[in-house]
């Protein structure tokens, strides 16, 4: 009897092309994701050193101005990874911020002994509690100065220098009040200012401050000068737990700062029908208090800010403009108005976290030149219309000092699209529509991919894609239909293979490469007498196309292989 075999052989394929891609993502999970949330730790670390430096300067602050009764320090505890389609990443690392009394008070005495001063005060310290980076830091604030513990190495840093020798002035701030929070989000302390205490002196007074890290103290006080110095021989002015310093000064300060509340403030979130998390547009649009903050639209919700009417004042029935400045943004839901959008992103990215979350108004700009800057849109729908008709008017604006992704993005305005990068920009597969005569620009301070995208402008708009590196454009669609196009890179290759460039008129294509120009495969069709040139080290035209006025295309550079249809010169 003969067996029917012939669906095993595929059967099997499928079964060991299946088995390989669980190992693949079995190997990601296991390796790329730990570092890659490694990274993202490391990077709020030194995010939260920040927010401790800025927390002790609000200290000294309030407590060198007797007019500043109360203020608030923040600082972002713990971080959250990035969304993960196929991988898993671990619950958000939480950090903790407490404070510390000291071994001992601070005591301020003559240089005959005599006391004058015997004070308690507290240390502040941030502990991090991370998945991956487990030899971050510990960050301690210890009279005004800043240093980082490493346990594993036994080691301390300065992070940031002490405020209370200045000149012919000791000025201490004495912290009270016990507080200890663990949390992931962001976290304000109310800080209030309390007694003050301004002694002169006629004679050079002795400090003795409580310390844990007494190297660092002799460090700061011999950079210092020569009205503070270390008291006698070494057994003297250190113990293992002290640093004793002699100050040639005029007055001493003691000023006691009570610390309050502790608040989690958290990401703000757009939910609809939820109290008291809602936050009205009216609200959210005072920037100033939302700076250090998340913008987190959930997936799923729609967020409709609140527009201006004919009634509000009898005048306004142009809506009211969304213009949010955040920290960082988090959109996994959609944000629909017929009024510009403005997102700026102060320090963080600006995501989309969810493929399919749509965004539209009259006009968009997204802003994250932030020193951890980037732009995340992949497979967002992105429109805007009505009002960015003039021709140079910009109807979408991506600019950042990271990079961009906007994977199988739809792009579509009557406005300029400008997609500006200081790193990289990855448009694969991305649909970019300008319907009008307006442009579209494309400029990375890295790499730029837009394999399988396209690119269509409906009026006299122009397409210019620069970088400073790669530009794969494998199997694009650059139509601008009566506009130039020009795509250049200044140390890289351009590779356009099985890609497609038309447009009409008295316009040009222009091709330009430092090293390596391919268009294997391609197309370059002008229906009208503008120019094609190609200028790189080598340009390869195997079984591409030249077409109209594209035909011949005028090169510079060795010429390898031939067309299909058309010349090269």
């Amino acid at each position: 009897m003969k067996h029917d075999t012939r669906g095993v052989v595929p059967l099997i394929g499928v079964i060991l092309l299946f088995g390989i891609l669980v190992i693949g993502l079995s190997m990601f999970q296991a390796t790329i994701v730990p570092q890659q949330n490694a990274e993202v730790e490391f990077n709020h670390n030194e995010r939260v050193q920040g927010d401790m430096v800025e927390f002790r300067d609000t200290i000294v602050n309030i407590g060198s101005n007797p007019y500043d009764e109360s203020t608030e320090a923040s600082a972002t505890l713990g971080t959250q990874y990035p969304f993960r389609v196929l991988t898993i990443n671990p619950a958000p690392a939480p950090g903790t911020v407490s404070s510390q009394p000291p071994d001992d008070n601070i005591v301020i005495t003559k240089t005959s002994g005599d006391e004058l001063a015997n004070k308690s005060t507290n240390n502040i310290r941030y502990e991090p509690q991370y998945r991956e980076y487990t030899t971050a830091p510990t960050t301690t604030i210890e009279h005004t100065l800043i240093y980082n513990s490493f346990a594993e190495v036994d080691e301390n840093i300065t992070r940031s220098g002490e405020h209370i020798f200045q000149n012919d002035r000791v000025v201490i701030p004495l912290l009270k009040g016990e507080f200890s929070e663990t949390d992931v989000e962001r976290i304000s302390v109310s800080l209030s200012s309390g007694n003050r205490i301004v002694e002169d002196v006629s004679e050079n007074v002795t400090i003795r401050l409580p310390t844990a890290v007494p190297e660092i103290w002799i460090e700061q006080v011999n950079q210092r000068g020569d009205n503070f110095q270390l008291v006698g021989e070494s057994s003297d002015y250190i113990g293992e737990n002290y640093v004793k310093i002699e100050a040639n000064i005029t007055a001493y300060e003691l000023q006691t700062v009570d610390v309050g509340d502790v608040e989690v403030d958290g990401p703000i979130r757009f939910v609809p029908g939820e109290e008291p998390t809602v936050v009205t547009h009216s609200e959210i649009n005072r920037i100033e208090d939302f700076a250090n903050e998340t913008l987190v639209i959930p997936e799923g919700d729609d967020f409709v800010p609140e527009e201006g009417s004919e009634e509000d004042d009898g005048e306004n029935n142009q809506g009211e403009d969304v213009i949010y400045e955040f920290n960082e943004y988090q959109i996994d839901g959609n944000i629909q108005t017929s009024e510009q959008i403005e997102l700026t992103a102060t320090e963080g990215e600006i995501n989309f976290g969810s493929e399919g979350s749509a965004i539209s108004g009259r006009e968009l700009e997204f802003v994250a030149r932030g020193e951890n800057g980037g732009i995340n849109v992949d497979g967002a729908n992105i429109e805007t219309t009505g009002g960015s008709t003039g021709q140079g008017t910009v109807g979408i604006r991506f600019d950042t000092t990271g990079s961009i992704s906007a994977v199988d993005t739809t792009m579509e305005s009557d406005g300029t699209i400008e997609i500006l990068a200081d790193g990289s920009i990855d448009l694969s597969g991305a649909d970019i529509l300008v319907d009008g005569n307006n442009d579209v620009i494309i400029d990375a301070g890295g790499s730029i991919d837009i394999t399988d995208a396209n690119i269509n402008i409906t009026g006299n708009g122009d397409v210019t894609v620069n970088a400073s590196e790669e530009i794969t454009a494998t199997g694009s669609e650059i139509q601008p239909n009566s506009g130039d196009t020009e795509i250049q890179t200044e140390n890289g290759s351009v590779d356009l293979e099985n890609a497609k460039i038309a447009t009409e008129g008295n316009n040009d294509i222009q091709l330009e490469a430092d090293e390596r120009i391919s268009v294997i495969q391609a197309e370059l069709d002008i229906d009208g007498n503008g120019d094609a040139t190609a200028e790189a080290t080598q340009i390869e035209v195997t079984d591409a196309r030249f077409i109209d006025g594209a035909d011949p295309l005028e090169t510079t550079g060795e010429v390898i292989g031939s067309p299909e249809e058309g010349n090269t010169e």
